[in-house]
């Protein structure tokens, strides 16, 4: 992965990052390892569609129709979220990320300000913990779901600053683009 950017963001204590990255999230090195992978996908479907991070789970050995149907945490009904249970120790070695959060908007109709407000709420319930400090995540929602990446990305952006000044206790958020048609855009 490479690092494009990142912002720091001040606040009482310890100052939190946000690094724009490019790279496969399914190939991770250890300097870019992660507590949870975020991941977004339409209401309880789990379909590996070529060119995706579900694909690319999928094809890796991480399959998200079975994480799915042994969470360890369903907020599907309250946020629109579940947290899976930690992968084994092997699979955290191989993918450098020890659980899966999956995000799943209860609608295809919406902005993404809100949806971004949405994501960041359902981290917020899993970031206290110490040991979810770290979090990686695609630009969610901005492939199959098609929401452009010049709305997407400062939606993220925003989200993340506001919620990091607001007291959100992570200490690093991994954003990652996938190609430089992303890069570009």
């Amino acid at each position: 992965m490479i690092k494009l950017a990142q912002i720091t963001v001040p606040r009482q204590g310890d100052d939190a990052e946000i690094q724009l990255l490019l790279g496969d999230l399914t190939k991770i090195p250890p300097e870019h390892a992660a507590d949870i992978l975020v991941i977004s996908a339409y209401p309880r479907s789990y379909v590996p569609v070529p060119g995706t991070l579900m694909a690319a789970l999928h094809n890796n050995g991480i399959f998200v129709n079975e994480l799915a149907a042994d969470k360890e945490i369903n907020l599907l009904y309250q946020l629109g979220c579940w947290l899976s249970k930690p992968h084994t120790e092997n699979l955290q070695q191989q993918f450098r990320i020890k659980r899966i959060l999956c995000f799943e908007p209860g609608t295809r109709e919406y902005e993404q300000h809100s949806v971004v407000g949405n994501i960041f709420r359902c981290i917020n319930t899993f970031a206290f913990d110490v040991q979810n400090n770290v979090i990686a995540m695609p630009l969610l929602a901005s492939g199959n779901q098609k929401i452009p990446v010049e709305k997407m990305l400062p939606a993220i952006i925003e989200a993340a600053i506001f919620w990091f000044e607001n007291g959100l206790p992570l200490k690093c958020l991994k954003l990652a683009l996938f190609g430089e048609t992303q890069v570009q855009q």
